[in-house]
């Protein structure tokens, strides 16, 4: 690299039947301010205008670098574009959404001056309306920023309102196959962060879309959320830095999967999530809750389940009955 050479920065751009919104997308990040990008756009299989669409991107801008595989899912699409990213930071964007022109030098501005792996930026929510995500300006260790993440509330997994250091991600694959890929692979992150920046300045657009992977939570859904935030609570554990409440709340998530699975269609589907659910359950035998009610639901499905279940079932009927 020259010297004074700004760093590169790789964005990755999964797609699947994107002709509507990947215009605007790419539009978007065409025009950062930041000097030198490269965007990565995955094709995961689209059946759409979306191959024509890239294509023509491609060939009137060489900073767009297009890859084009057989549907395998947002985990495998961009774990396809971080082995082959150039860049010495990686952010990523969704085709739904699009991006301030500033996203990603406030980003690396906000990285390099705290020294940080990972920084973060407020962002708009599109739909009906906007809506502010806000964030504070701050600075924090990896620890904080865990509990943050965990806690749901101030910061969210999405990873298209980051931009990470290359040596922080180096490696780390996302899951395949599931959803809600993100908590995972931040969550590995952050075991190489040393500092974790928020910038309170709104710089992204989340547009909702009614028909996306992490809206209509299906039971399988459903379960795949509580796997992967089981997964980001085991990294907690293994650490020593997962307050005992968060546990709980795991507890309560698999008791209510449990609830929605005992009143669901029966079938083998069926069958294996509450299998897998009760797996997960099981995980925290030795927790002490907090909640006597909890802690009950919880000794009455782990020792009971079949009494349980037609105890749950019972006063389910009478409840539809009343309404």
């Amino acid at each position: 690299m020259l010297v004074n050479q700004p760093p590169l920065i790789s964005v990755i751009v999964p797609v699947f039947n994107g002709e509507t919104t990947l215009p605007r997308c790419l539009d978007s990040l065409l025009r950062q301010d930041h000097a030198r990008l490269e965007i990565l756009v995955v094709d995961d299989g689209s059946t759409d205008r979306t191959p024509q669409i890239l294509a023509g991107y491609a060939a009137r801008d060489p900073r767009l670098r297009v890859v084009r595989q057989e549907n395998a899912g947002q985990g495998a699409a961009r774990n396809r574009a971080l082995a082959l990213c150039r860049g010495s930071f990686v952010g990523f964007a969704d085709a739904d959404d699009y991006a301030e022109p500033a996203l990603f030098s406030s980003l690396l501005q906000a990285l390099e001056a705290n020294g940080a792996d990972i920084a973060c930026c407020a962002y708009w929510t599109d739909g009906a309306e906007s809506r502010l995500q806000p964030l504070p300006d701050r600075t924090l260790s990896a620890a904080e920023a865990y509990a943050l993440l965990v806690d749901n509330r101030v910061m969210k997994h999405f990873l298209w309102n980051k931009l990470f250091r290359r040596s922080a991600i180096e490696g780390i694959a996302m899951p395949e196959g599931r959803i809600f890929e993100d908590i995972v692979f931040l969550t590995r992150c952050l075991a190489r962060c040393r500092k974790f920046v928020l910038l309170s300045r709104p710089l992204y657009h989340y547009c909702e879309n009614p028909s996306s992977t992490s809206r209509a939570l299906s039971l399988e859904k459903r379960y795949q959320y509580l796997l992967a935030t089981h997964e980001e609570q085991l990294f907690g554990l293994e650490r020593g830095i997962l307050p005992p409440r968060h546990q709980e709340r795991i507890v309560r998530r698999s008791l209510h999967l449990v609830n929605r699975l005992l009143t669901a269609a029966p079938g083998p589907g069926t069958d294996r999530l509450l299998r897998s659910t009760l797996e997960i359950l099981h995980a925290y035998d030795g927790l002490r809750l907090a909640s006597p009610a909890v802690a009950l639901r919880r000794r009455l499905v782990c020792r009971h389940l079949p009494a349980y279940a037609r105890a749950y079932r019972f006063f389910r009927s009478l409840r539809k009955k009343k309404d």
